[in-house]
């Protein structure tokens, strides 16, 4: 069975190397376009409330432009879950963006290693099928983290390109104590289940560590950008502050590519103790869900749980005593 793709964006792996090389250098950055039509907001589901609409096809006369071409390509689009099943749409984007957010604020760390599990290059094109697989998979990353007292952070996105066929963009924690055993023990997990030997295409992993936190804290934001470039482009997003409409892409200073016809229940994802239900627990709402587009991924996370940290501390400490309350 082939799956129809009228457009992909980025076609080979150099491309999407390419690509994700210009998305680090930040000159893929949309600006505003004298073209677009007035917002009409639609649209009131729980937890998408700041997602809207923001142009239409027809206002693009340069039909060879990506904008016109990525429009055109969703206004084939005549059913909500044909549209569920060719982009990415605002929850799990959603999602993703305040599940890493409560991650950097919650635990401190950031997401170090980006992996890609391209399933078709082994033939498979049942999409259910390639998905269970990698839900096993991360089952298996749960477990060996357990081993070593230790979470499995981590959050996935799911695409479909006529070259590579079915992927999985992986984006994890992996703290630099159990690097190398991991990068051991991980592709000998995806020969358990993907079968042995590997094709050379089907995975590629990529982890960086860098010595200066704030530049960990940017690649960080960098791949979380490229996991969501599958976004709808038409998404705009309402700021609950101002109450202004900015087009997605241009607020998550992103390039919108279609992620391909992906037929798998779940597109996107994160794990649970990053998850809606965690955060919802917790209490925490993300600089994204309350609007301060500004200071989305520039680390305010960090500075924020540093100030609560402090104040914590300063709680539990009585003035001019030395005791802590918890002593007493």
């Amino acid at each position: 069975m082939t799956y129809p793709m009228q457009y992909q964006g980025a076609g080979t792996w150099d491309e999407e190397n390419e690509l994700r090389a210009r998305m680090e250098a930040g000159d893929i950055v949309c600006g505003d376009d004298p073209r677009r039509p007035p917002l009409i907001p639609k649209g009131n589901g729980p937890y998408a409330q700041r997602f809207r609409a923001v142009y239409d096809p027809r206002l693009y006369a340069d039909t060879s432009s990506d904008d016109a071409k990525a429009a055109a390509y969703y206004a084939t689009i005549n059913s909500k879950e044909t549209e569920r099943r060719m982009s990415l749409l605002g929850p799990p984007a959603a999602n993703i963006m305040d599940g890493v957010s409560y991650f950097n604020f919650e635990y401190g760390k950031v997401l170090t290693t980006h992996i890609v599990l391209a399933s078709g290059q082994t033939g498979i094109v049942d999409h259910d099928k390639a998905s269970e697989r990698i839900w096993k998979l991360l089952h298996r990353v749960r477990k060996w983290f357990a081993r070593r007292g230790q979470e499995a952070f981590f959050v996935f996105v799911h695409e479909n390109s006529a070259r590579h066929g079915f992927h999985t963009h992986l984006l994890l924690h992996v703290g630099s104590d159990v690097l190398p055993k991991f990068m051991k023990w991980f592709p000998k997990a995806v020969e358990c289940l993907w079968g042995s030997p590997l094709p050379d295409n089907l995975l590629h992993i990529r982890h960086r560590h860098q010595r200066n936190f704030s530049h960990q804290i940017m690649l960080q934001w960098i791949w979380v950008r490229y996991l969501l470039k599958g976004i709808k482009p038409e998404l705009g997003l309402v700021n609950p502050i101002t109450g202004e409409v900015k087009p997605a892409r241009e607020v998550l200073r992103l390039r919108p590519r279609p992620g391909g016809l992906v037929l798998c229940r779940k597109r996107a994802g994160v794990s649970s103790n990053i998850g809606r239900r965690a955060r919802d627990k917790a209490g925490y709402r993300s600089l994204f869900d309350q609007g301060q587009d500004d200071l989305l991924f520039t680390g305010e996370e960090f500075r924020m749980r540093a100030e609560v940290l402090a104040r914590q501390e300063a709680e539990r400490m009585m003035p001019g005593t030395g005791f802590r309350l918890g002593d007493l």
